[in-house]
């Protein structure tokens, strides 16, 4: 970790320096290494370690897109940077994670234009990206997920919004399509934010209890019950939608007593979730 940091460090220096050539092969050889940083990020044993971390990450990930605007690995690695801080600070300053999710939107939405012509004119043409699922390919799956993700997250803090479940069956296609592509990225996390909709939306919209017990049921299944945020939205999303109180008291103490460590790879997501769990747990009457 302290290498690569120290590559990128050398790598931003030598863009402002400002020849073009550097920048142009600095910003390509720091792209892979910037990637690499934020997959090292999710193995972390503390969300407090990564909160104090991330944003200076962050920056200098957005400093390499300034020297490369146009970089669609570069833009999409912001957008799950960002998207990845925002799940860390929702809870306690929602209103930041807003801005944060606002700002992974952007950057994901450019990353996927520049890595898909067809996407890029539709979307021009006034288009909206479930409209354009068609022209997703395995190759957009990377920056398609961030983006969504961004995209849902950001609406799931503004519920209250008349049109937010609208907006959120739009992000919902798009996932369905990423289903489609490839429905193991990030430990089925299309199928975790299908779940999550079904359990917002009722049958009028496509959802419902039936088919978000379904969902999340098979992202238990698949990741072993070891990817802990598909819990914790199935806490607050489900257990405390159709009003089940023992539902939501088991399955906050699963998350407790489960070791972040059971899946290395995606520690911080479950350290993530750990927090979230004890926050519903200490807010429970907002639910029952």
């Amino acid at each position: 970790m302290k290498h690569k940091c120290s590559s990128l460090l050398g790598v931003f220096f030598m863009l402002a320096a400002g020849c073009s050539v550097v920048e142009r092969q600095g910003v390509n050889a720091g792209a892979p290494l910037l990637e690499d940083l934020v997959d090292n990020v999710m193995t972390l044993e503390s969300a407090s370690l990564a909160k104090e971390g991330l944003p200076g990450q962050l920056l200098l990930i957005s400093a390499l897109v300034e020297f490369s605007p146009k970089n669609d690995q570069l833009l999409t690695v912001a957008c799950q940077g960002y998207t990845s801080y925002g799940l860390i600070v929702e809870l306690e300053d929602p209103g930041y994670a807003d801005e944060l999710y606002g700002l992974a939107q952007d950057y994901g939405l450019r990353g996927l234009r520049y890595n898909n012509v067809a996407v890029d004119e539709g979307l021009t043409e006034g288009k909206h990206l479930v409209d354009l699922n068609k022209e997703l390919t395995k190759g957009d799956v990377y920056p398609a997920f961030w983006y969504a993700m961004a995209s849902g997250l950001k609406t799931m803090l503004n519920l209250s919004d008349p049109y937010a479940l609208t907006a959120l069956g739009d992000v919902n296609g798009v996932m369905d399509r990423i289903i489609e592509l490839d429905e193991t990225f990030f430990y089925y996390s299309p199928h975790l934010f299908r779940a999550a909709y079904y359990a917002l939306s009722g049958p009028m919209l496509g959802g419902g209890p039936e088919k978000a017990q379904k969902e999340f049921g098979y992202v238990f299944e698949k990741t072993d019950n070891k990817f802990l945020l598909a819990h914790a939205f199935y806490a607050q999303f489900y257990a405390a939608g159709i009003i089940d109180e023992a539902l939501f008291d088991k399955t906050i103490a699963y998350i407790l007593s489960t070791s972040s460590d059971v899946l290395p790879k995606a520690r911080l997501t479950n350290e993530v979730a750990k927090k979230k769990a004890l926050w519903l747990k200490a807010h429970k009457d907002r639910f029952f």
